[in-house]
This record gives C-alpha cells, sequence and structure tokens, in this order.
C-alpha cells in the first residue's frame, strides 16, 4: 500500500524536498530504486506478511517497460 501511486526515490536524493513541499506522495528508500532493488523490497516485505499465511512468496518480478524487468530472487 506504501508504495501505491508514490514516487520511489533515494533517502539523499535533492529531489525529495521539493516533492515534500509539493505533498507529493514520496516512499524513500536507503538505495536507489531500481527495478531490482523494488523487486528485492517487495519480495522481503511480502515474505514478513506472510510469514503466518499458508501461502509463500516465490519470485517478485517488477517492470520498467513492457519488455524490460527485473526478478528477486
Amino acid at each position: 500500500e506504501y508504495l501505491d501511486h508514490a514516487m520511489s526515490l533515494r533517502q539523499d536524493d535533492p529531489l525529495a524536498e521539493a516533492m515534500r513541499a509539493q505533498r507529493s506522495r514520496l516512499y524513500l528508500m536507503a538505495v536507489n530504486p531500481t527495478a531490482e532493488n523494488l523487486a528485492q523490497h517487495v519480495y522481503d516485505a511480502a515474505r514478513v506478511l506472510l510469514a503466518d499465511a499458508a501461502v509463500s512468496v516465490v519470485l517478485v518480478r517488477c517492470h520498467e517497460t513492457p519488455t524490460c524487468s527485473a526478478e528477486y530472487p
């Protein structure tokens, strides 16, 4: 939910302050928000959220374009 319709930026990105001033929805990360890093982040978060569920996370795929994506793990 926190990533939905949010601008993902690295915590030290100079654009973050301007986006905050515009009251934009931000998600700040310690690493660059590449497709690879976002896939790992979502995978790790989903595994924690679903730890007690009867399902498991096998793979997360983040698409940058229709023909370019990153997967984790």
